[in-house]
């Protein structure tokens, strides 16, 4: 009897898990070298797609480097028709961070790479926080 009540615990918890709060599908032409999860993304156009928590930029064109994150959480913002992608800067370093789309979004985690230069950006002389750059996207078909 446990054992089922376990199972069918686990299953409620799993499909949960596997219906998105919302779907993102947009395009975007990042003009800078970034890290989206532990891979190294060159500049360039990416198809950018939401599915079941893990969030997948794919190059366009003469580039066909991918990368998947797992989504950290979503977000609700004021109601816009606009889409963009978020990046952490650290020196040279940029970091995607989220994904909006139409007034909701997602948030990645951070990586231990990007852990490692906020640290040591914030015990340096300056002791800042990092610059956000925010690129516009466009909804993709």
């Amino acid at each position: 009897m446990f054992r089922s009540v376990l199972t069918a615990t686990l299953l409620a918890a799993l499909a949960s898990f596997s219906l998105p709060a919302q779907s993102v599908k947009l395009q975007a032409t990042i003009p800078f070298d970034f890290h989206a999860g532990d891979a190294l993304m060159p500049a360039g156009e990416y198809l950018v797609t939401h599915t079941s928590g893990f969030l997948l930029l794919r190059g366009q064109y003469n580039h066909p480097k991918s990368a998947g994150v797992i989504v950290a959480g979503a977000t609700k913002a004021a109601r816009t028709n606009a889409c963009w992608l978020t990046f952490n800067r650290y020196g040279d370093d940029y970091f995607l961070a989220s994904v909006s789309q139409e007034g909701s979004g997602l948030v990645l985690h951070k990586t231990k790479r990007e852990h490692v230069k906020s640290r040591i950006l914030t015990e340096s002389a300056a002791a800042r926080a990092p610059m956000t750059t925010t690129i516009a996207a466009r909804g993709a078909r």
